[in-house]
């Protein structure tokens, strides 16, 4: 969809233009000749996106559903956002992976769980496919945190999920007491799962979990790992700790979507990709396209923690976080290349980090880190836009800084090959 829009060429003023077709994918704007400017010229154009603190509830048209297709109405669910549809949800699950049946939910449905078991609702057989049609599985207020919940997970090969809702509901449940607490769980033995306009909400930790739970700990191998994971349009808001933690995988893909608004635990970031100690094999090859990270209270994107490599950000929107990126490299390369962040001022994640865009020491030494095709706008901070003290390969290039106010320098870094600056 295209929206078309013509500046009026009568003012040397800003102009701005609110969309009544919120669908649009692509604007053109026409600038006409201005009589009022000194000169015609064009200085900024931007074009700004919804207010992703309430996010829009993603609503494709529902997809015919298979006519073999378990749905939960026919295990007594009711699916009103007051009847408790625990057990019939858990039938419904059930029977799908007995049978390798596709799961179709009512559209626009809101349907409450409580907790039965840690994995509440799992996807172990091959093949399965599911059919949100913008559906909701709520927790029920008062679901306790003292024991573990993964409200859906997955564990198989070639899986499809589309357009549901898990809404994790960390506000209407007691304070955290056990932080296994998450909405997605990917797990190990996934592979070539593929999860399409998703959302995770409110979770009192993680929106989104990718890890290997069914290997040992610690790692023998990764023949495990979660591989070939594709996220794609999903929304992740208002996470307790993350909106995605990614810990040990193999070629994990998320295009498009927000991950927007983590508040409450430490790191409290959009994207966070640190594997824990036990995971050493870690992360190899995540690559994060076209995605927002904005109103994070820790960093948009985080790389930390042992045995990252092959990490690519491309085409990232990251406003208004604690820090924009942050890394500490641990031997495997990194590359940002095209990173576009606004509205930063001094914070304590950004203190604690030395600036906004900030790579920091690792465990090992040898990594390659790329930061180009970067935009800074509207920093206002005492800190640096850019601070760089990691002893690796570090080229920062073909980046604007606009609009800072501050005593120290605008970029701070041992050495590193730095220009177009």
């Amino acid at each position: 969809t295209v929206s078309t829009l013509t500046s009026s060429g009568t003012t040397a003023a800003a102009e701005r233009y609110d969309l009544p077709d919120q669908s649009a994918r692509y604007v053109q704007i026409n600038i006409a000749p201005n009589s009022a400017a000194a000169k015609f010229g064009i200085f900024e154009a931007a074009v700004l996106g919804a207010d992703t603190t309430v996010a829009p509830t993603p609503a494709p048209a529902p997809a015919p559903a298979p006519s073999d297709a378990l749905t939960p109405e026919s295990f007594g669910a009711r699916g009103d956002g007051v009847t408790d549809d625990t057990s019939a949800l858990r039938a419904l699950f059930s029977a799908a992976n007995k049978q390798a049946k596709p799961i179709a939910f009512g559209a626009n449905k809101t349907y409450l769980t409580g907790r039965t078991e840690g994995y509440q609702y799992n996807l172990t057989t091959n093949n399965l496919v599911v059919q949100g049609n913008g559906a909701t599985i709520k927790v029920k207020d008062g679901t306790s945190t003292a024991t573990s919940l993964y409200v859906v997970r997955i564990a198989a090969q070639n899986v499809t999920v589309e357009n549901l809702t898990v809404d994790a509901n960390r506000a209407g449940r007691p304070a955290i007491s056990n932080w296994n607490q998450y909405a997605w769980f990917v797990d190990g033995g996934s592979v070539n799962v593929r999860l399409k306009n998703i959302r995770g909400l409110n979770s009192p930790v993680d929106n989104l979990y990718i890890r290997d739970q069914v290997g040992p700990s610690p790692s023998t191998s990764d023949a495990t790992y979660p591989r070939d994971i594709y996220v794609e349009n999903a929304q992740m808001l208002n996470a307790a700790r993350n909106n995605a933690s990614i810990i040990s995988s193999k070629n994990v893909y998320i295009t498009g979507g927000q991950y927007n608004g983590a508040n409450g635990a430490l790191p409290q970031a959009g994207i966070d990709i640190e594997p824990n100690q036990a995971d050493i094999f870690g992360n190899n090859g995540v690559f994060i396209t076209g995605v927002e990270t904005s109103n994070n209270k820790g960093g948009g994107v985080e790389v930390a923690g042992p045995y990252n490599k092959n990490i690519s950000l491309k085409d990232v929107v990251s406003n208004s976080n604690g820090t924009a990126f942050f890394a500490a490299p641990d031997g495997g390369q990194i590359q940002v290349s095209g990173l576009s962040a606004s509205n930063y001022t001094t914070n304590a994640s950004a203190t604690e980090r030395n600036g906004f865009i900030s790579l920091v020491p690792g465990g090992r030494t040898g990594s390659r880190v790329i930061l180009e095709n970067m935009t800074l706008n509207g920093i206002n901070s005492s800190l640096p836009s850019v601070h760089q003290n990691y002893q690796g390969t570090v080229t920062i290039r073909n980046t604007r800084i606009n609009s800072y106010s501050g005593a120290r320098p605008v970029v701070e870094a041992k050495p590193a090959e730095i220009y177009d600056i």
